[in-house]
């Protein structure tokens, strides 16, 4: 992060498993239809500029690898000397299942699925952290969610696993499951706050 609050990022990822076959596929588009995937796929983030892109596909491996060079401006909303943005730019792409009133059917979660993601996140001197929400950790009998935040003098490191357990269940429990997925929601658009010194 600059002085003035625009946004350079590298955004390295690996996907291996499940989540394999939904990017695989990728590395055969044209540049300008991969542009616009990740715009798509980081569609929290406005003014989004891919600026580079190199992806690998080791179908030995079966494993992906996405390295993304971003620019952005205006992540942040400035208030005076202030800056307030949330800390986990890149993997809030979680959705809050459907509310019923009334659930007629049990449930199924048909495949176990795993995320680790570690931004760090740099400043410049003369700016400095004033408000940083506390990491948290969510455990349930669908999946285990946890967040860890450390600070150094002009830097933050933002630490997010998330694990989804597979599983059939009862329809009495979509409101619990549909619970465990806001909380999550809720932990995920967390803010901090940067102030001008």
């Amino acid at each position: 992060m600059s002085a003035d609050g625009q946004f350079t990022s590298t955004v390295n990822i690996t996907t291996t498993g499940y989540p394999y076959n939904l990017r695989e596929g990728i590395e055969n588009q044209n540049l300008r239809d991969q542009k616009l995937f990740y715009k798509d796929y980081w569609s929290n983030i406005n003014n989004l500029d891919v600026i580079a892109l190199h992806i690998k596909n080791d179908k030995d491996a079966v494993e992906l690898s996405e390295e993304i060079q971003l620019a952005f401006e205006n992540y942040a909303s400035k208030s005076g000397k202030r800056f307030i943005l949330q800390p986990n730019f890149f993997s809030r792409n979680i959705e809050i299942p459907t509310r019923y009133r009334k659930r007629d059917l049990d449930f199924i979660i048909n495949r176990s699925v795993s995320y680790e993601d570690t931004y760090e996140l740099t400043f410049p001197e003369g700016i400095s952290i004033e408000a940083l929400s506390e990491g948290q950790e969510i455990t349930s009998k669908y999946g285990t969610y946890k967040t860890e935040i450390s600070q150094e003098e002009h830097s933050i490191i933002y630490k997010r696993t998330l694990t989804i357990f597979k599983g059939n269940y009862s329809k009495s429990e979509y409101k619990d499951f549909r619970s465990f997925y806001k909380k999550i929601a809720r932990s995920d658009n967390s803010k901090m706050v940067l102030i001008h010194q």
